[in-house]
């Protein structure tokens, strides 16, 4: 067994600018030093001491559930997406779905909000399509938006009673609020690409994924992340 010295210095590694990483096997746990900071914890069995772990502790409060700061309103619904989209709504000045995520023929046309935050907040984190996920460099956000007049809003049989299909565009205008998911842990896809040739694993990307799909099947976890929601418009 190594010493706690020798633990604490193996288990620090840089990810970026002001991150740290502690290994876990072969692959990096990654987490923010500004909401984070790490404290030994003594692993015992039956009373004795069998070794050391890293603990990370909150140096500050942390919102993980944006119910804690987002009321709900019958006249207002959210949107959890991901930092590209919401780069596109900056561009373009309107939201819609290019329908990707939607499923059967009914839900055509249609761009999914919810009247439960944590539920968006889902969507734009651990419901997230495979390389949509949240990372370090690109947050979640959660928009929310003036309820639309009923004649735009699609019932489709199979949805959850908070989801609210909206047909059409919607405009940048109707937005109320804006709340931007900082990633605080990360956990990187970990793969296993298994082909004729072999196999190989590790962290992907979205394109280094599509690629590894196309060479034969592919196992392993997805990537994970923690979020802290803050308003930001």
């Amino acid at each position: 067994m190594i010493s706690f010295k020798e633990f604490l210095l193996e288990a620090m590694e840089p990810y970026r600018s002001g991150w740290r990483g502690i290994k876990r096997f072969s692959n990096v746990s990654q987490y923010d030093p500004e909401y984070y900071e790490k404290q030994p914890e003594k692993l015992s069995d039956d009373g004795k001491a069998i070794g050391w772990r890293q603990k990370l502790v909150p140096k500050k409060q942390i919102i993980s559930r944006p119910s804690e700061i987002i009321s709900k309103s019958d006249d207002v619904i959210h949107r959890g997406m991901s930092h590209d989209e919401y780069q596109n709504i900056l561009k373009h000045g309107k939201i819609q779905s290019r329908g990707s995520g939607n499923i059967g023929g009914e839900q055509k046309g249609l761009t999914y909000f919810s009247t439960d935050p944590d539920s968006a907040a889902s969507y734009a984190n651990t419901f997230a399509m495979r390389g949509k996920t949240p990372t370090p460099d690109k947050p979640a956000y959660i928009v929310s938006i003036k309820r639309p007049h009923p004649s735009r809003i699609k019932s489709v049989s199979g949805t959850g009673e908070h989801e609210v299909g909206v047909e059409g565009e919607i405009s940048a205008d109707d937005i109320v609020a804006v709340h931007k998911g900082h990633v605080i842990q990360h956990q990187p896809a970990d793969l296993e690409v298994s082909s004729g040739i072999g196999s190989h694993r590790g962290p992907y990307g979205k394109q280094q994924y599509l690629q590894a799909k196309k060479q034969g099947s592919v196992s392993g976890s997805d990537a994970m992340s923690r979020l802290h929601w803050e308003r930001i418009k």
